[in-house]
């Protein structure tokens, strides 16, 4: 359920932006909207597409990356060009996997979008069977949450620029993305639309040397898209200065009120059972991030 609201409360917010006013390109009757505008026999679902390729730390193994695309039939849709929308599973960037946001990606595909969802790489030392007791097995880890974290960045952000590259083989508009996810994924979605390289350097100082830079990763593809809009689904900021500038793009926040992986409102992460060994990794003022 907590996916359908998203999905409902997102579509709320982009109707009232610049896509959809009378002048918009996208202002089609019946489309974007609350029920779908194609059945899911007219979606084409476009499985295993590579993107790049890293190591994925703190081991030597190489991942090779991929996504799944889910878009409207070019044979039953008159659109060259649609918004898109790039889902990231959760899993504490250790667990999940993309195949978690498949139905969520076929239903904003048969409202008309193309959409997403991404492999990203997991792991940091840290148990995946450690359920709630995460951080007294993985508290040691602290840092190395941190690089896992930038290093979903890395990946979100080569993602997006393969699909603007290959914008014109899936009916896509760069200028019209978006990015969201659930927990982690949504870490790493709202850190893909604000972080810089600087303000990422002094969270996490250990990151460049470990995997490199924020955008010279994964892929060597250079390739322009605009993020127009985020979605919070249970995630975090590393810090609050990330929104230094103000925000420059619509981003719509909820939370579960008894979370105690990434606290609603303020804690800390991966603080169950109250334990606090990961004080410093993340600024979770949820509420303070949220456009008025």
């Amino acid at each position: 359920m907590r996916s359908i609201r998203t999905f409902f409360l997102f579509l709320s917010l982009f109707a009232t932006s610049q896509l959809f006013s009378q002048d918009g390109p996208y202002c089609i009757q019946g489309r974007f909207a609350e029920t779908p505008y194609f059945t899911a026999n007219e979606i084409l679902e476009l499985k295993d597409i590579t993107y790049g390729a890293a190591m994925r730390w703190p081991s030597t193994v190489v991942d090779t990356l991929k996504m799944d695309i889910y878009m409207p039939d070019p044979a039953v849709d008159p659109l060259a060009q649609r918004p898109f929308i790039m889902l990231i599973h959760g899993g504490a960037f250790y667990g999940g996997q993309r195949e978690d946001m498949q139905l969520l990606c076929m239903e904003y595909a048969r409202r008309g979008y193309v959409a997403a969802t991404m492999s990203y790489r997991l792991g940091w030392d840290c148990d995946p069977n450690s359920g709630l007791l995460i951080c007294f097995f993985c508290g040691s880890q602290a840092d190395k949450l941190k690089v896992a974290a930038y290093r979903s960045v890395q990946d979100t952000r080569a993602a997006l620029r393969f699909v603007a590259s290959q914008a014109g083989n899936y009916g896509i508009d760069p200028e019209h993305v978006f990015v969201g996810g659930t927990s982690a994924g949504s870490v790493a979605a709202i850190h893909a639309a604000f972080l810089d390289q600087e303000q990422a350097d002094i969270f996490c100082p250990d990151c460049v040397p470990a995997v490199g830079a924020l955008d010279s990763s994964v892929n060597e593809i250079q390739a322009e898209y605009t993020i127009q809009g985020v979605i919070n689904n249970c995630g975090a900021v590393m810090n609050l200065d990330i929104f230094e500038a103000g925000l420059p793009m619509p981003m719509i926040s909820f939370h579960d009120d008894g979370d105690c992986i990434v606290p609603a409102g303020y804690g800390y992460a991966l603080g169950c059972l109250n334990c606090q060994d990961f004080s410093g990794t993340w600024d979770q003022r949820n509420e303070y991030v949220i456009p008025g």
